[in-house]
């Protein structure tokens, strides 16, 4: 390619993540690939992503090949909340959700990487306003409520 399409590709591609590529000569070659179109993920495919990276921002930034601060900038614009308050809120609910398909706490707690269980209760209630336990107990006296045939 001639300089002058080099320099006008420069300014019309999209952007993108530089990769160097030591060749066998000495010679380093520069490599680019376009960025993830993360601005049209649809909601199924940012939770999916939220799981993948296991709920954390670091992890997730280096997943969509962004800088953290890029990562934050995107996220104020899109969600208006920090990368990480976001992926908070996703785990917590993924957890109403696993709660709700008959896991015990402890279960989804270790399931979602909490390391402690109160911990991951304390969360839940300050989300929710309510225990997880209650969700739980509910769930269970509806199935039996079901299976008597109420």
């Amino acid at each position: 390619m001639d300089s002058t399409a080099s320099k006008r590709d420069k300014h019309t591609r999209s952007p993108s993540v530089h990769d160097s590529v030591a060749r066998a000569d000495g010679e380093v070659l520069v490599t680019s690939h376009p960025l993830p179109e993360v601005e049209r993920f649809a909601p199924e495919q940012w939770a999916a992503l939220a799981r993948e990276v296991a709920y954390s921002a670091q992890r997730l930034a280096v997943r969509l090949e962004m800088s953290p601060r890029s990562l934050q900038r995107l996220f104020k614009s899109k969600f208006h909340e920090t990368p990480q308050k976001w992926l908070d809120r996703c785990r917590l609910q993924e957890a109403w959700r696993l709660l709700h398909a008959s896991k015990t706490v402890k279960e989804v707690a270790y399931e979602l990487g909490f390391s402690r269980q109160s911990h991951f209760c304390r969360k839940f209630k300050q989300q929710f306003g309510c225990t997880p336990s209650s969700i739980v107990d509910n769930g269970a006296r509806e199935l039996r409520r079901y299976l008597r045939g109420d």
